[in-house]
C-alpha cells in the first residue's frame, strides 16, 4: 500500500478555512453567531440543576429575589435608566425564541445598548399613557456559590391602556446569571425566552 504523504501547510490552512465557514454558516442558520454558539446555557439542561439550591447565605439569596423584583418594578415605573443599572456594565439582555431561524435571537450588550434599543419605544408608551406590568413568578435562585447565582422566573406581561383596557402581550421565562458587586447583586446575564413565534426587533424594544 502506498503511503499517503503529509498535506502542504496550505492545502491544511485552505480545508481549516473552509470548515469554519461551514460552521459559521450552520450557526447563522440557527439565528446565532460564531461567538454567540459558545456561551454558556443560560437555560438548564435538565431539571436536575434547578435542585442544587448552592452553598450561599439566606442573605444573599433574599438580596438576589429583591433584585428580580426591582428589574419589574423600576420598568414597569419608566425608570429605565435606573432599571439599567440592575446590570453589570457589560451585562447582557437576550431575547430568544425556541426553534431557531434567523429572527429567532436578538442580543444587546452592555447598558447603553439595552437603554438604546428602549429609548423610542419606551417614550411612545409614556406620551400614550401605556402602562406596562411585568408579573415575575416562579423566581428560583439556585447554584448559589460565592459571588455568583443562577436565577429563573416565568413572566406574565400586561399592557394597561389609558382607557383602562387590559391587554396580555406575551409570556415565557426568564434565565439568567447573577453576580456579586461591591454594590450589591447584578445581573451579568439574562435571557428571555416568549412563548409564540418570533417576533423581529430591529427597530428596538
Amino acid at each position: 500500500m502506498k503511503e499517503r504523504g503529509l498535506e502542504p501547510q496550505s492545502q491544511r490552512s485552505g480545508r481549516a478555512r473552509r470548515c469554519a465557514e461551514v460552521l459559521r454558516l450552520a450557526c447563522l442558520s440557527a439565528g446565532v453567531n460564531g461567538a454567540q454558539s459558545e456561551e454558556t446555557a443560560l437555560r438548564p439542561s435538565e431539571g436536575q440543576e434547578l435542585l442544587t439550591p448552592g452553598t450561599g447565605s439566606v442573605a444573599d439569596r433574599l438580596a438576589i429575589l429583591e433584585l428580580l423584583s426591582l428589574y419589574a418594578h423600576l420598568y414597569d415605573d419608566y425608570e429605565t435608566e435606573t432599571w439599567a443599572t440592575l446590570f453589570e456594565k457589560d451585562g447582557t439582555f437576550e431575547i430568544s425564541y425556541l426553534g431557531g431561524g434567523p429572527a429567532s435571537r436578538s442580543v444587546w450588550s452592555g447598558r447603553e445598548e439595552m437603554l438604546e434599543a428602549r429609548k423610542s419605544r419606551r417614550e411612545k408608551f409614556r406620551e400614550q399613557g401605556i402602562g406596562r406590568h411585568h408579573y415575575l413568578s416562579n423566581p428560583l435562585v439556585y447554584e448559589l456559590s460565592g459571588d455568583s447565582a443562577r436565577v429563573a422566573a416565568h413572566l406574565l406581561l400586561a399592557a394597561v391602556a389609558p382607557d383602562g383596557k387590559i391587554d396580555f402581550e406575551t409570556s415565557g421565562r426568564y434565565d439568567g446569571r447573577v453576580v456579586k458587586t461591591p454594590g450589591g447583586w447584578r445581573i451579568q446575564s439574562w435571557r428571555f425566552t416568549p412563548d409564540g413565534k418570533p417576533v423581529s426587533f430591529a427597530d428596538g424594544l
